[in-house]
C-alpha cells in the first residue's frame, strides 16, 4: 500500500475522533457502561494540548477531550491513536510514560490535578492482543504486586469489530467512518457497502466529515473509481441527489480530473476545489501528488494567499 495511504488514514481517524458529535458517540459506545454513565458529555469540550514526547509522536497521535462527572470532578479522556505499520508489544509501558507526562503537565501548569482516562484506539487490520503492564510480572510473588504501576487503559480494536457491533451505532456518522476504516483494505468489501454508508451520511450532509470522507474513499487504491462513480449513480433517487451533488463538487470537477486522468487543467482544479472546500495543504498534496511549492504557486496564480 503506499505511504500516502497510511497518511490519510491517521488524518482521517484524529478528524472523526476531533470532531464532538463523533467523539461523543465514540465514546458512548466504547467506553464502559458504568463509567460512561457518570459522564456529563454536554459538558465536553476540546483540550488543544498534548502529552506527547518527541519519541511518543514516533508512535502515537493523541486527542484530549476534558468532560465532568456526576461528581462535579473532571477528566481528561486521552485518545491515543497508534499509527505505526506494526504493532508496538509493549504500548502498555508507553501509554504509562505518557500519562506521567500528563500529570506532570498538569502540575507544571499549576492546575488542578485531574484524572486521565486513556483510551487506545487500534485501526491497524493485524491481530494484536493489548497487554497490561501486570502481565510482565506474573513470576513475582504477590507481595510486590503492589508496587506494579497497574493502570488501566482501554483498548479499542477496530478489526476485532463486529459488523452487527458497527450497524448497532445510532449514530449514523459514526456508523459510516467506522464500515469505511474496517473495510478499507478491502475495495470488494467496501464497494459491497457503499449504498449502506451513504444512506447513513444522509442525515449528516453539512457536516464537515462528509468532504473529508469523500476524499478518504477516493485515495483508497483498493477501490475502482469507475464503479464507485457507477454504484453512486444507481443509489435511491433521495439518496444521489445529495450524494451525487457533492460528488460532482469535489470529486468529478477536480480530483476525478487531476488525479485520474492526469490533466494539468484538472489538477489546478484540484487544487482549487479542495480549497476552498477548507480541505488543508497536505490532504491536497495528498490528493494530487504535487509537492506543496507547486499548490502554493497555484493559489498564487489565481490570487490566493496560502494558508
Amino acid at each position: 500500500m503506499p505511504q500516502k495511504i497510511s497518511n490519510i488514514h491517521d488524518k482521517f481517524v484524529k478528524e472523526m475522533l476531533s470532531d464532538r458529535g463523533l467523539a461523543i458517540a465514540f465514546l458512548s459506545n466504547y467506553l464502559p457502561e458504568e463509567v460512561s454513565n457518570l459522564l456529563l458529555f454536554d459538558s465536553m469540550h476540546y483540550e488543544s494540548t498534548s502529552y506527547l514526547s518527541k519519541e511518543l509522536k514516533e508512535s502515537f497521535s493523541d486527542i484530549v477531550w476534558s468532560i465532568s462527572t456526576h461528581s462535579n470532578s473532571r477528566v481528561k479522556i486521552c485518545l491515543l491513536l497508534e499509527h505505526k505499520s506494526y504493532i508496538e508489544p509493549n504500548a502498555a509501558f508507553q501509554i504509562l510514560e505518557y500519562m506521567a507526562l500528563g500529570y506532570q503537565k498538569q502540575l507544571k501548569n499549576k492546575q488542578k490535578v485531574e484524572l486521565i482516562l486513556p483510551i487506545l484506539y487500534y485501526h491497524g487490520q493485524a491481530k494484536w492482543v493489548y497487554r497490561p503492564i501486570k502481565s510482565y510480572f506474573t513470576e513475582y510473588d504477590a507481595v510486590f504486586q503492589k508496587y506494579l504501576p497497574n493502570h488501566h487503559t482501554e483498548f479499542v480494536d477496530l478489526a476485532a469489530m463486529s459488523e452487527e457491533n458497527i450497524e448497532s451505532l445510532a449514530n449514523g456518522l459514526l456508523r459510516s467512518t467506522i464500515m469505511l476504516q474496517k473495510y478499507y483494505p478491502d475495495g470488494e468489501a467496501l464497494m459491497s457497502r457503499v449504498g449502506l454508508i451513504m444512506e447513513n451520511l444522509l442525515p449528516y450532509l453539512e457536516s464537515t466529515m462528509i468532504h473529508s470522507i469523500f476524499v478518504y474513499i477516493l485515495q483508497n487504491d483498493y477501490v475502482d473509481k469507475k464503479k464507485l462513480k457507477q454504484t453512486l449513480a444507481i443509489l435511491p433517487k433521495n439518496i444521489n441527489n445529495n450524494i451525487m451533488s457533492i460528488y460532482d463538487e469535489l470529486i468529478q470537477e477536480g480530483i476525478e480530473k487531476g488525479k485520474l486522468e492526469g490533466i494539468e487543467e484538472g489538477i489546478e482544479k484540484t487544487i482549487l476545489n479542495a480549497f476552498a472546500n477548507n480541505i488543508d495543504l497536505n490532504t491536497i498534496r495528498l490528493i494530487t501528488g504535487e509537492p506543496l511549492e507547486k499548490i502554493n504557486a497555484v493559489l498564487l496564480k489565481n490570487g490566493i494567499s496560502k494558508a
